[in-house]
C-alpha cells in the first residue's frame, strides 16, 4: 500500500511517499521544501505530485503545526506560523487521494513512537522500548507539545492536548524564585514558558538577574550558545542544570498524570542535543522527587527519541488506519 505523510512547519515542510507492509514503512521518495517559498500548501503538494509521477496512492496524513478541526472526517487546519489553509476534502479534489488526514503535529509524533526501534531511543530509565501501558510524548522545541498514547484492544490512540501552556509548577527552591521572577514580570508563568528552547533562554536571563553566577555571555544569548557553553561559563552550567530538573519534572507529573508504563518518551531538537544533560542527576531526581509517589517512580521507562523524523513517520501510521 502507497501512502503519503508530511510534517508541515513554519520553517520547512517534509513530505514523503512511503511503501507501507507488514514490515513497517519503507520511503521510496522524500523531499524538503521550505515552507515560505510557497503561498499555499496547494502549489507544494502540486510539485510533489508531479515529482513522484502516476502512483495509486491510498490515503494520505498531514501533521500541521497549528490547530486541526474535524467535522465528521473532513478536517480543517490553520498552519500557525505560515499564512496557510488546509482542507482535506479541497485536497482530495485536486490530487484525487480518496482518504486525507490532517492532525496535529505532536498527534503526529505519538503516532511515530509507536513505529519507532530500540536504535531510535536513548534510554535513561527502563530497558522496555515499548509495552502495552500508557505513554507520554514530551518535547520541548520552539513550544512545548504533549500527546497522551493510550492503549485500547492492544493499539496505541494518540491524545493531543495543549498541556504545555499549563501554569509552571514550581518544585524546589530554584523553581519556586523563577515562576516567582516571571509571575512579577509577565503576570503569568506557564510550563513552556521555561521548558522550551526559548525557556533556555529565561532561565539564563533569570539567573543572570540573581547576580549569583558569572557569566561572559550577553544577556539575550541564545539557547544554542547557552547550552553549548556549560563548561566554561557559570550562568550558562546553573541555566542548564535548572532547565534538565524542570524537564524530569514535568515529565515526572505526566507520567504520575496518565500512569504511564508504557514509557516517557521525550522528542524534539532540544532533548536530542543535551542527551547528556538529561542523563544525569538533574533531571532523575527531579523526575522521582514526588514524595509518597517516589517509589513509584523507577517503574516508568523514560526515553530519548534521537529519530528526528518521528512526526513524519507517525502521519505515515496514522495514514496506514485511514
Amino acid at each position: 500500500m502507497l501512502l503519503i505523510a508530511g510534517d508541515i512547519g513554519g520553517t520547512k515542510t517534509l513530505l514523503s511517499l512511503f511503501e507501507a507492509s507488514e514490515r513497517g514503512f519503507n520511503t521510496l521518495y522524500a523531499h524538503r521544501f521550505a515552507s515560505a517559498d510557497f503561498d499555499n500548501f496547494d502549489d507544494l503538494i502540486s510539485d510533489f505530485m508531479a515529482e513522484i509521477g502516476t502512483h495509486d496512492v491510498a490515503a494520505l496524513c498531514l501533521g500541521v503545526a497549528g490547530p486541526v478541526k474535524n467535522h465528521n472526517g473532513h478536517f480543517t487546519a490553520q498552519a500557525t506560523n505560515l499564512p496557510w489553509s488546509l482542507d482535506s476534502q479541497a485536497l482530495s479534489n485536486k490530487i484525487g487521494i480518496a482518504k486525507i488526514s490532517l492532525i496535529n503535529d505532536f498527534a503526529a509524533m505519538g503516532y511515530g513512537i509507536t513505529a519507532l526501534t530500540d536504535d531510535d531511543l536513548i534510554t535513561i530509565q527502563g530497558d522496555e522500548a515499548h509495552s502495552q501501558g500508557h505513554c507520554v510524548v514530551l518535547g520541548a522545541g520552539t513550544g512545548l507539545g504533549v500527546a497522551q498514547l493510550i492503549s485500547i484492544n492492544e493499539q496505541y490512540h494518540v491524545i493531543a492536548s495543549e498541556a504545555g501552556h499549563s501554569n509552571f509548577a514550581a518544585f524546589d527552591e530554584d523553581s519556586s524564585t523563577l515562576s516567582q521572577y516571571y509571575l512579577q514580570q509577565t503576570g503569568h508563568c506557564s510550563i513552556e514558558h521555561v521548558l522550551s528552547g526559548p525557556g533556555i533562554c529565561h532561565i539564563f536571563q533569570f539567573i543572570c538577574s540573581t547576580g549569583d553566577y558569572a557569566t561572559s555571555l550577553a544577556n539575550n544569548s541564545d539557547a544554542a550558545t547557552i547550552a553549548t557553553s556549560v563548561d566554561s561559563d557559570a550562568a550558562a552550567n546553573k541555566t542548564m542544570q535548572l532547565f534538565a530538573a524542570i524537564y524530569g519534572s514535568v515529565a515526572g507529573n505526566l507520567a504520575l498524570t496518565n500512569l504511564a508504563y508504557g514509557g516517557i518518551y521525550l522528542t524534539g531538537g532540544v532533548a536530542a542535543k543535551n542527551s547528556e544533560l538529561l542523563q544525569t542527576a538533574a533531571f532523575l531526581d527531579a523526575f522521582h522527587h514526588k514524595g509518597k509517589m517516589s517509589k513509584l517512580m523507577p517503574q516508568f521507562p523514560v526515553h530519548i527519541v534521537t529519530n528526528e523524523h518521528c512526526g513524519l513517520l507517525g502521519a505515515a501510521v496514522a495514514a496506514s488506519r485511514l
